[in-house]
């Protein structure tokens, strides 16, 4: 593998998207740009984070970003990569020339050696490593995940599998050992996306259904009115929808947890999550928030400061973490705690979000606290 120079720019100044950080590898002889964003609150926490790759950066990156800031309480928080493609023809599809052969190894050998060796040395990452790429690179993605297994996840949107001969197919039947492959992909095409596409897209679907070695989990989309353009942005959106659906604790169970009255259903959902995704996924911030109110409700105070006791270990930069944990403490009429506890939520609502609805809920909560500790 190459030795590579990193050159970093911090940018500065209003961004909607949250930190952003330009990188320079010189794993090609003109080096290679790519974006990366960092969710919000990750200097201020100790969690490991998905990565998303994301081919056609110079295109794309800014689109997903924005698409995970708006749909925050839907995805967990990743870090997203934005990759730029100089040459998308030759670094994509392995042409017949010399010139094009080289210039996709490198990028082969760029995506499963250098890049993601720097984004797991230089930041907090998990096991979890999701691939986006549309066309020519939702093709490279799926050779890249039969042959490199860089990726766990694969969103591909209408994959031009007919290059090179449907090479991808005889790419995975020379694969001897199918059990070995075990990842997610997730692929989607227009209703008006190019012919070849959707009959390369039907004859993979058979192919991987009717292979019972591979452990592949696959879930094909059409989308309605969309063409070829159009299918990434629409596909995007489902993809990582469809791949994040259960990340988030779902309605449907806890509206079962709370008529049982088990809440083993809430550990449970989560170790299978950890098992279909092979890595350990923790509740967010708002799931255990609700667990603990649960609790509360049950009248079983000291199983809700232990979740809101989790919650501040794992999200110390939210100031609603220490206000719930104050709430139990009031009901367990520990009164000067609870004050010591609601204040700490103030003051951390003043260094971050400083929202004037949330700073007056905690104000009125330690004047209620106040009266609590006179009587």
């Amino acid at each position: 593998m190459k030795k590579y120079i990193i050159i970093i720019f911090l940018i500065i100044g209003f961004n909607c998207l949250g930190s952003e950080l330009n990188v320079q590898t010189k794993t090609f002889d003109d080096g290679k740009e790519i974006w990366i964003h960092l969710p919000d609150n990750y200097n201020k926490s100790s969690l490991d984070y998905p990565v998303i790759f994301v081919f056609d950066g110079q295109i794309l990156f800014n689109y997903i970003c924005g698409l995970y800031e708006y749909n925050y309480d839907k995805y967990p928080p990743a870090i997203i990569i934005g990759i730029k493609q100089e040459d998308r023809g030759n670094e994509f599809i392995r042409q017949d020339d010399e010139l094009s052969q080289k210039v996709y190894s490198q990028f082969d050998e760029y995506i499963s050696k250098s890049l993601t060796h720097y984004i797991d040395s230089n930041y907090r990452t998990n096991s979890i490593k999701i691939g986006i790429g549309h066309s020519h690179g939702g093709t490279f993605l799926l050779n890249n995940m039969l042959s490199k297994k860089t990726f766990t996840v694969g969103i591909c949107i209408s994959p031009s599998l007919w290059t090179n001969k449907y090479e991808i197919f005889e790419n995975y039947k020379s694969i001897q050992k199918k059990s070995e492959l075990s990842f997610q992909l997730y692929l989607g095409y227009g209703e008006d996306d190019y012919n070849e596409i959707k009959k390369g897209v039907g004859n993979l679907n058979q192919l991987l259904l009717a292979d019972s070695d591979s452990k592949i989990q696959l879930h094909v989309d059409e989308y309605v009115n969309e063409d070829h353009n159009s299918a990434i942005l629409i596909g995007s959106r489902k993809g990582l929808g469809y791949i994040f659906k259960d990340y988030i604790f779902p309605d449907n169970k806890w509206n079962l947890l709370e008529e049982s009255g088990h809440d083993s259903i809430f550990y449970s959902h989560y170790k299978e999550l950890s098992e279909k995704f092979n890595c350990p996924i923790i509740p967010s911030e708002d799931d255990y928030n609700s667990l603990g109110y649960y609790f509360l409700e049950q009248n079983r105070v000291d199983d809700a400061l232990r979740i809101f006791e989790k919650n501040i270990n794992l999200y110390p930069y939210s100031s609603n973490v220490f206000d719930s944990y104050a709430d139990a403490l009031e009901v367990k009429e520990d009164f000067e705690k609870a004050f010591k506890f609601c204040q700490k939520a103030l003051n951390t609502e003043r260094e971050t979000d400083n929202n004037r609805f949330q700073i007056q809920q905690y104000e009125e909560h330690l004047q209620r606290l106040e009266k609590a500790m006179v009587k």
